[in-house]
């Protein structure tokens, strides 16, 4: 019983360690997928800034985005290695950006040059062998000879006008199907010869080339590209939340502004109104001032009027009284 304990015990050990070794492993690639991604956008930002800043776009993964969030493994697998090439605008600047590749020591780099693609593509044909992922421009496929839920990959992406030769170039030879089963039956089956010359890629990213070889990576490439664009999915986002965080307090300055104005405004047409109703009792108080000292004025006048009656009255009447004794005398009385 002993023995059976310590080897289920050592069986469960074994299973955790084998567990942490992948998960480790996962880790380390996730980390080594970030270096990467890191060094390419810091190789992308160099180039922009010492060689053309207008000419450098970005990464064939970063210049596009999955038409459905399902589709993101998909599009992923199909575009394959050449999602970290860097589109640049002619033959001649991607020249340029790789001789300061060299003289800088930055490592290697793809560039898909958008001007010569064009060409390519006005032209008509490409390079392309059985195995190889992208290079054929080929027309989409006619609707009528794929099953449902099959479509032409170029149409699984949204990119900028600009940027349709790159991608016609990189897509124009692939199908996305529902399933690998799906893929078999397109492949193998003599009812769809129409679509022999298209590599078909799954919904979870499974491959089946030209030739027949089946591959699928989602822990590996397909699955960190994935992962990428669900990352710059969430910085689209962080920065979206960022510029309507600022318009807001830009608003809300804007609105503290208006307020501050109004309330100003208000405070001035206080202080106008305080100071008219000031100016209105101070020219009161004068009037009312000016008013009782006519008053007093008018009253000391009729006082001093009547003094000077009352004394011209007095010495009237003294003056009569003497005049009344002399006559007196006079008469001998």
């Amino acid at each position: 019983m002993s023995c059976q304990t310590s080897q289920e015990q050592r069986e469960s050990l074994l299973r955790l360690q084998a567990t942490l070794h992948e998960e480790l492993a996962q880790e380390r690639s996730l980390q080594l997928d970030a270096k990467r991604l890191l060094q390419e956008k810091e190789v992308c930002k160099l180039l922009q800034k010492q060689v053309s800043h207008a000419g450098v776009h970005g990464t064939a993964l970063e210049c596009c985005r999955p038409a459905s969030k399902r589709l993101t493994v998909a599009v992923a697998a199909a575009l394959g290695p050449k999602a970290s090439s860097l589109l640049v605008d002619s033959h001649a600047l991607a020249l340029k950006c790789i001789e300061y590749l060299k003289t800088a020591r930055l490592g290697s780099c793809e560039f898909l040059p958008i001007e010569t693609l064009r060409q390519k593509q006005l032209r008509g044909g490409g390079e392309d062998t059985e195995e190889e992922e992208g290079g054929t421009l080929l027309p989409p496929p006619p609707a009528d000879a794929l099953p449902p839920g099959c479509r032409w990959a170029v149409d699984c992406v949204s990119f900028e006008d600009r940027f349709r030769h790159v991608y016609q170039f990189l897509l124009s030879d692939c199908l996305i199907v529902p399933s690998l089963a799906v893929a078999r039956e397109l492949r193998f089956g003599r009812a769809h010869a129409s679509v022999e010359k298209y590599r078909l890629v799954t919904l979870d990213g499974e491959k089946l080339q030209r030739g027949g070889v089946i591959a699928f990576d989602l822990g590996g490439l397909t699955g960190r590209l994935a992962a990428r664009w669900e990352a710059q999915q969430q910085d689209r986002l962080l920065e979206r939340v960022e510029k309507v965080r600022e318009q807001l307090q830009a608003l809300e300055h804007a609105e503290v502004g208006v307020r501050g104005d109004a309330g100003g405004n208000e405070g001035r047409e206080r202080e106008r109104r305080r100071k008219r109703r000031g100016e209105g009792t101070k020219k009161g108080e004068t009037d009312g001032e000016k008013a009782r000292k006519e008053k007093l004025h008018v009253s000391e006048g009729n006082r001093k009027g009547g003094e000077e009656r009352a004394e011209r009255t007095e010495t009237s009447g003294e003056q009569g009284t003497e005049k009344m004794m002399k006559q007196r005398e006079d008469n001998g009385i």
